[in-house]
């Protein structure tokens, strides 16, 4: 029958490995990630399982549910910046494209993820020495004394040489309705270091809310020029499907198992919640969170019940629940 089952590697009456699989309408070959199988026991102090290769960023990415506009616009910025290094390596006259950029979208639509993996893509390409990221925002850029921020957003400057500085909400750095609003301080000095041409090697990364970060580029015309529209990426909220996905691959890998009645009761409560949803509504985070404090929380107090609860039961989740 279609649904998600559970294989066990045993040896000498241990199990060593389990991993999840599916059922469903065709066949597909290909290789467990070392992140979806789950080693139980070491023999002899050692552990069985060894990863031979780990996926390299583009792939994790590719896997990610939705975001199909983003991934495309990553791969055609992937594409133009390597044919500039082409050109640059035959002596030719090169643009090279801007390396900073802006993530616009709801919570939970995956911009931190891709933040990290963007990382690791730039630093595979040669783009960036170190590809780490590092996470700031207003309140971790703001001083005690006015006019120290500049200090704290060099500081940070400094900190993410090599990778990527994201300031997440970072609409919050500018409000014109203030004019002593020190958030114009960071502002004014990540401005002046990316006008910087021999300091190439860091990414300014701004992400928050699509409408108040569009406020700020026109209100801003510093931020506007030197972040293109090509290097700004637009994250969707996720479809009721989607999010589904989203459920199922938590569960996989979590070493959770949604009985059939319990998926059309889990489905029921999303499409409610997503019918009704506002901006502020949490995508990803939701579906997590509505496993992680209400569902599992649910099941555990049913299944503490059972006196001496089998595998199956510590993992099987119910319409109840």
């Amino acid at each position: 029958e279609k649904g998600m089952y559970l294989v066990e590697v045993h040896f000498r009456n241990e199990i060593v490995v389990s991993a999840f699989f599916e059922v469903g309408d065709k066949d597909i070959e290909g290789k467990y990630s070392i992140h979806a199988i789950q080693p139980k026991s070491n023999i002899a102090g050692k552990k069985i399982l060894k990863s031979e290769q780990l996926e390299n960023p583009m792939e994790i990415l590719d896997k990610m549910i939705g975001l199909d506009s983003v991934k495309e616009q990553l791969r055609s910025y992937q594409n133009t910046a390597m044919f500039a290094m082409k050109r640059e390596s035959m002596g030719l006259l090169t643009e090279f494209p801007s390396l900073h950029a802006a993530f616009f979208g709801n919570p939970g639509t995956g911009k931190t993820t891709v933040a990290h993996l963007l990382g690791s893509i730039l630093k595979n390409m040669g783009l960036l020495s170190k590809g780490h990221v590092v996470f700031e925002e207003r309140s971790t850029l703001m001083g005690q004394n006015y006019a120290s921020e500049q200090e704290k957003t060099l500081q940070a400057i400094e900190r993410a040489k090599g990778g990527i500085l994201f300031i997440d909400e970072a609409y919050t750095l500018y409000k014109p309705d203030d004019k002593k609003d020190p958030g114009i301080n960071v502002i004014e000095t990540l401005l002046t270091a990316l006008s910087d041409e021999n300091n190439r090697d860091w990414m300014l990364l701004l992400a928050g809310y699509t409408e108040p970060m569009l406020k700020l580029f026109s209100f801003n015309t510093g931020l506007d020029s030197r972040i293109p529209e090509c290097n700004r990426f637009y994250f969707q909220d996720y479809t009721v499907d989607e999010l589904m996905q989203i459920a199922d691959k938590y569960c996989q890998e979590h070493n959770y198992l949604m009985t059939t009645n319990a998926r059309k009761a889990f489905h029921a409560k999303v499409k409610k919640d997503y019918s009704r949803k506002t901006d502020t509504f949490g995508n990803g985070r939701y579906i997590k969170n509505l496993l992680t404090a209400e569902v599992i929380p649910a099941m555990s107090v049913r299944v503490n019940k059972l006196e001496t609860p089998t595998m199956t039961q510590l993992m099987t989740i119910e319409r109840e629940d």
